[in-house]
């Protein structure tokens, strides 16, 4: 059998992508193997060692310093993989026209990120250990889930503004068509705004912010290559994503995540806490363990996530069939962004169940079809 255009892509990327996870993964493992747990570790605690404070305080910093080094040289061992998959990749199959240094540019940006996030998490799990020694994995899980909320709350006012250019919509006979249809699914605040990312960026289309802040995003590139009544389909999906309140109902999902994620973390550093230094230095040197723990049992809870993703644009799709009656333009609208996105049509089963967060798109193509029928 042939392997389509689309196969042949996303094959190449999943390998790829795992193999970075892979480098990653045996770069912690060999850290723990090695020794050098204790070694960096002992380092970065004497690189902090001189600033004022609490042994507390001096050790969590000590732990972002292990986080700092964890996380550029996972980034760097990764670079190979990411490379051919973000840059090799796209260039061959999408003629994508962005240059080799702009590529890496974007990538320090990236590393820089990362970066951040290792230190901040490094520096707060450890106060969360030192203050909730049994019960850190648990209070860390809640509070991820109130930080998440507050981000989703603030992000569309206070982020997404001085990181992309983001407007009211400047159609005016679209924005009245889709005034009409948020006030006729009984969502009369939910604001539609045009976000502009560039004309050559893939379409996009998003829900986000809660309560005041929540608004539907579109890209410019999505409004400018789709007719009206594809957006409007479009608009309705975000809509019912709202109305079936799955905003929330991920949220949940991600938080019983990050606790189950936490825990494992706190299994692996209480296993390992014999061969560790008995003081705070101990849960520095046991970073990487829990890392890798914490890796592992995210990958394993995947297919879950994915599931629950997979039922909810299931669902959306339906209820944004009801809301437009307009079978014909959901399915041209699936069939362009497949096309842009070199979507598989007819993944495997076991692909879909580890990488899908959408229906394939035979499946949605086959649910419009099946409204037009009736």
């Amino acid at each position: 059998m042939n392997e389509s255009r689309s196969s042949r892509y996303h094959r190449h990327r999943r390998w790829a992508q795992a193999l970075a996870i892979g480098a990653r993964a045996l770069l912690l493992l060999g850290v723990v193997l090695s020794g050098l747990s204790r070694s960096i570790g002992d380092a970065s605690l004497e690189a902090v060692a001189g600033l004022p404070g609490p042994d507390t305080i001096v050790a969590a910093l000590a732990m972002a310093m292990f986080g700092l080094v964890l996380s550029v040289l996972g980034d760097l061992v990764a670079l190979p993989f990411s490379w051919y998959s973000r840059f090799a990749l796209e260039r061959r199959y999408r003629a994508a026209r962005v240059s080799l240094s702009a590529w890496f540019a974007g990538y320090g940006r990236m590393m820089a990120l990362h970066a951040s996030l290792w230190m901040s998490a490094g520096m707060g799990i450890h106060l969360m250990i030192a203050s909730w020694p049994s019960m850190w994995w648990l209070v860390t899980g809640g509070v991820f889930g109130l930080l998440t909320i507050a981000l989703s709350h603030v992000g569309p006012v206070l982020v997404l503004p001085r990181q992309y250019n983001v407007q009211p919509l400047d159609r005016p006979a679209l924005r009245t068509r889709l005034e009409a249809l948020v006030r006729r699914v009984g969502s009369p605040g939910l604001a539609v705004y045009q976000l502009k990312l560039g004309l050559e960026t893939l379409p996009q289309a998003a829900l986000v912010g809660l309560g005041a802040t929540r608004r539907v995003l579109l890209s410019d590139s999505l409004l400018a290559d789709y007719s009206d009544d594809e957006i409007e389909v479009v608009v309705a999906h975000e809509l019912a994503h709202h109305l079936n309140h799955d905003t929330w109902r991920t949220f949940a999902y991600e938080i019983v995540a990050a606790v189950t994620v936490c825990g494992a973390a706190n299994l692996a550093l209480t296993w390992a806490r014999p061969v560790l230094d008995p003081g705070p230095l101990g849960v520095v040197q046991g970073l990487p363990l829990m890392a890798l723990v914490a890796g592992v049992a995210a990958k394993a809870l995947g297919p879950v996530g994915n599931h629950i993703s997979r039922r909810q644009e299931r669902r959306a799709d339906r209820d944004a069939l009801e809301m437009t009656h307009r079978p014909d333009a959901l399915a041209s609208g699936l069939r362009r962004l497949a096309e842009q996105n070199l979507a598989e049509e007819r993944p495997s089963l076991m692909v879909r169940w580890l990488f899908h967060t959408h229906p394939p798109l035979a499946e949605r193509l086959e649910a419009a079809r099946g409204t037009a029928d009736h």
